[in-house]
């Protein structure tokens, strides 16, 4: 047989039988649009992605956390909002660049798009109107920002400009510790332990361990990518080691593990039998151990049965709580507020003088702040993550990178207040995570884009 090969059609040809000449036509090229190249693994413009990278680590809290641990100022400076317009900038220009992908990815979202305008519209009824206005507009445009994010990036790019955001918050910290440690390390509550760019050692702790979930489960999904994945790693195991900060610290180990956990699970289907029961033993093993020898196990952690002082905080704000139990007492409103009559002076006085910079639990923190209402969003976000994450785990090769933030974020938010500071870091990549897993999975159950 003979095949004859011209630009637009193919000849095949049958010789000595005097058969027909068979004309197949070529596939069907359809134009190249944003929608197919977010479907693409592709790492696209690495250079581009890296200055990006930089911006938003420069803008989402990384220059003004430097400048106010050199000056040891911890007021947020005035120029800092220059920074915030780097990236709503850029996201403004994604937006009418692309509306409708952007649009149906922030209401792929919606309980956290509904939970961001309840909160800026809490100035109603806030008692610090301006600050609740300021905040709360603020958080939405934290979720403007990662929703058009993840709507414009495949996941292998979207991942690498949070890695580079991670890289960059783990090497600056380590440098502040090591080179200038009358910047980089606490001095004030617990003298030595690592505290990085941040003013807490526990900021430093939460930081790591969302940056190990992450990039954890991205180096399972893309193993092109282990090269520069696996140091990452290694430097911020030994930075939150540095921090002192224990659940930080036992979080990360639990990420590393249920990532290879689920390399295991993909090999083949015995390996994802025995994987699976391995999780159910583990964490069933880990319940049980903290119910039943919850004393001898913070005994040998070094900590108190009240976590370090939490479990009186949660007690003491029951009060407040109560006082406003639908609404709360605005966004950002309630641990702000140093009047005479503020809510937090008795708490202040039920911890003998220790005034808490926050509920140090994400749940109480949003009751006290947003309510039964704001609660029930932050529920229904909470379990669609989860979700969506178990369902990429299943039906895409992504689910690692999710499961692997979602476990961290969801391991420390009982014991610290995370993501409900807007154009911060943490509260960025928990949004434009969620956003990007819930766009996958309802792409995957209503078939768009295929």
């Amino acid at each position: 047989m003979e095949t004859y090969n011209y630009p637009k059609f193919k000849y095949t040809k049958n010789i000595g039988d005097g058969s027909t000449i068979n004309t197949v036509l070529p596939p069907a090229r359809t134009p190249k649009n944003d929608t197919q190249e977010t479907n693409v693994d592709d790492l696209a413009k690495p250079p581009y992605l890296f200055i990006l990278g930089l911006l938003f680590f420069l803008s989402f809290g990384g220059l003004t956390n430097i400048y106010m641990k050199i000056t040891q100022d911890y007021d947020m400076p005035k120029w800092s909002i220059v920074m915030y317009l780097i990236p709503i900038s850029i996201s403004f220009f994604w937006l009418i660049k692309n509306p409708l992908n952007s649009i149906k990815t922030a209401f792929v979202g919606l309980p956290l798009l509904l939970f961001c305008i309840y909160a800026f519209l809490s100035f109603k009824w806030s008692n610090q109107p301006d600050v609740s206005m300021r905040q709360g507009l603020l958080l939405c445009l934290t979720y403007m920002v990662a929703t058009t994010f993840a709507a414009k990036f495949n996941w292998r790019s979207f991942g690498f400009v949070l890695i580079t955001i991670m890289g960059l918050q783990t090497f600056v910290s380590l440098i502040l510790a090591v080179i200038f440690p009358q910047w980089g390390v606490m001095s004030d509550i617990y003298p030595g332990a690592w505290a990085g760019i941040w003013g807490f050692k526990q900021t430093l702790g939460v930081a790591m361990a969302l940056g190990i979930g992450f990039t954890s489960g991205y180096a399972v999904t893309f193993k092109s990518a282990r090269v520069f994945c696996i140091p990452i790693i290694l430097t911020m195991l030994l930075v939150v080691y540095k921090s002192e900060a224990t659940t930080a610290t036992l979080i990360s180990g639990m990420v590393i593990g249920i990532s290879i956990a689920l390399f295991i699970a993909s090999l083949n289907p015995a390996t994802a039998v025995i994987s699976f029961w391995g999780i159910v033993v583990v964490g069933v093993t880990v319940v049980l151990s903290f119910t039943i020898f919850k004393d001898a196990i913070f005994h040998a952690l070094g900590k108190a049965p009240t976590l370090t002082g939490r479990t009186d905080i949660w007690k003491a704000m029951e009060g407040p709580i109560s006082e406003h139990p639908t609404f709360g007492w605005g966004f950002q409103a309630f641990w702000t507020d140093k009047s005479i009559a503020s809510p937090v002076e008795g708490i202040q006085q039920a911890m003998d003088g220790f005034r808490p910079p926050d509920a140090h639990s994400t749940p109480m923190d949003v009751k006290v702040q947003l309510g039964s209402i704001g609660f029930f969003l932050w529920s229904w976000m909470f379990i669609q993550l989860w979700i969506s994450g178990l369902y990429n785990v299943i039906s895409t090769k992504y689910g690692t990178i999710i499961i692997g933030v979602a476990a961290a974020w969801s391991g420390i938010c009982f014991t610290e207040a995370m993501s409900l500071y807007p154009m911060d870091y943490a509260t960025f990549l928990l949004h434009s995570i969620f956003v990007k897993s819930s766009l996958e999975m309802f792409d995957k159950i209503f078939k768009i884009n295929k």
